[in-house]
């Protein structure tokens, strides 16, 4: 395990190099690169929205239908208790 650990920090310190940050994470702000990655965080929290707004609106009509359903099944359980 100690081997383990000390050889990962060693290639980490080797490599460091390779690890640095691109102009995206570094900080360039007028990059294309940052304007390309802008664009796709907010595709991403578009699509994620969307889709949780779908499940939320899936999970209330299915609320709403159990509902519905429920009242016909009381109404047709008295209806049949009283005829």
């Amino acid at each position: 395990m100690t081997r383990i650990v000390f050889l990962t920090l060693l290639t980490i310190t080797l490599l460091m190099d390779n690890l640095s940050a691109c102009a995206t994470c570094f900080g360039a702000s007028d990059a294309p690169m940052t304007e390309g990655m802008n664009m796709a965080i907010l595709t991403l929290l578009g699509v994620t929205g969307s889709v949780m707004g779908m499940a939320g609106t899936m999970f209330l009509v299915i609320r709403r239908r159990a509902r519905i359903l429920r009242e016909k099944l009381n109404d047709n359980s008295i209806e049949e208790s009283e005829g």
